[in-house]
């Protein structure tokens, strides 16, 4: 579009707004992205420490417990509790980022429910 508009534009001298504007939208877009990454790792690095302090008392726990039950159950707790908490993990994650790409067809569905308006002109003006 602003190729076949150049002429004009050099005419009218509003290159320098266009690219401004350019530059406006570009700054906004970077800043979003930016704020979307580091709220990401914000949420890894709180579930990721969740998941160590769970980790380090389930295995604390195990060692206390070492002469009063079985090794090979303490060893299962341990492997199995290391699955759910990766599980946890990656499953939060995954909810969160579905969350967060899904605020664009939240959007879309509301826009394809506004009423639209009436028409410009109407049978009736014909007539007038």
């Amino acid at each position: 579009m602003v190729i076949q508009g150049l002429v004009t534009l050099r005419a009218f001298d509003k290159i320098g707004y266009f690219k401004q504007d350019f530059n406006n939208t570009l700054e906004k877009c970077a800043n979003a992205t930016f704020v979307f990454n580091t709220t990401n790792r914000w949420v890894g690095l709180r579930l990721d420490l969740v998941c160590v302090v769970f980790s380090v008392a389930t295995t604390a726990i195990a060692f206390v417990q070492k002469g009063h039950i079985n090794s090979e159950l303490l060893i299962l707790s341990i492997q199995s509790m290391t699955d759910v908490i990766s599980f946890f993990s990656v499953s939060l994650r995954m909810y969160a980022e579905f969350d967060n790409f899904m605020t664009s067809p939240q959007r879309l569905y509301q826009y394809s429910q506004i009423i639209q308006e009436d028409d410009l002109e109407k049978e009736i003006d014909k007539d007038l």
